[in-house]
């Protein structure tokens, strides 16, 4: 039914998801095919979602690429928060996680309107850099812990460490007192880049960023937009201003940015 161009994705995929994919007919259809193609690219990186797949369907829910992704409440809990004009504004902008290796979120333009999404080896990348910058809970990580929190988070962000988190945690040693704040800074970190990326989007930076040519793999090639760093800090403004909460929900949100 999906051909041999289609059977690439069928391990991770539904039939109905590979059609789209194949033939993108929105924005929801790019934004699917983006995830869908950083994982058909990489071995490895089919391997932590044949496992994902396993423990999504052991706890009685049904498999979708879709419905995984959208399982993840951090992009819905910033949407709410949004002002009421700008949530007219962005319901039609799909967003999400793609499992790529460059540490970074995207607001793109496609033919159908506008995509966001965040690379997963972004969550990675802050874990293991705030284990390197910060204390929790007054605990002080020997050098050695802190060494190699720095490796790996260098690697990730060079783009050359394996995103097989899930088969290997790498933090098996680390106290829950230091894992749990820490990852509960990185959803304040990934709310800011959520909210610095709608931004983008709501302040129309797109239509004057510049547009060069960049490659997430061996085959396609896809064209980003580079704005100014006047825009950059104009994102980084508004990802608070854009959003109507109370003063502790943005002092979280803030701590995260700084």
């Amino acid at each position: 039914n999906v051909g041999k161009e289609g059977f690439c994705y069928y391990p991770f995929s539904t039939k109905e998801e590979i059609l789209r994919i194949l033939n993108p007919k929105n924005t929801k259809d790019l934004l699917l095919k983006k995830q869908a193609d950083y994982i058909a690219d990489h071995m490895r990186t089919r391997r932590v979602f044949y496992k994902r797949k396993d423990i999504y369907e052991s706890n009685k829910k049904e498999w979708s690429l879709e419905n995984y992704y959208n399982k993840d409440k951090l992009f819905n809990q910033y949407f709410k928060k949004l002002k009421p004009h700008l949530k007219l504004k962005c319901k039609d902008v799909p967003i999400g996680y793609v499992f790529m290796q460059e540490v970074n979120g995207i607001c793109e333009r496609t033919d159908f309107g506008n995509i966001i999404y965040l690379s997963e080896s972004l969550r990675y990348f802050l874990f293991y850099m705030n284990l390197v910058l910060l204390r929790f809970n007054g605990i002080k990580l020997n050098d050695q812990t802190k060494i190699d929190a720095l490796y790996i988070a260098l690697r990730v962000m060079i783009g050359v460490e394996a995103l097989d988190f899930d088969l290997d945690p790498r933090y098996d040693t680390l106290p829950f007192n230091v894992i749990n704040p820490n990852n509960t800074l990185v959803n304040s970190q990934i709310m800011f880049i959520i909210g610095h990326e709608y931004a983008h989007h709501t302040l129309n930076h797109l239509k004057s960023a510049n547009k060069k040519e960049a490659y997430p793999n061996k085959v396609n090639i896809q064209e980003i937009y580079n704005y100014s760093q006047k825009q950059e800090f104009e994102a980084d403004w508004f990802s608070f201003k854009n959003i109507k909460s109370t003063k502790e929900e943005k002092i979280e949100i803030l701590n995260g940015a700084f």
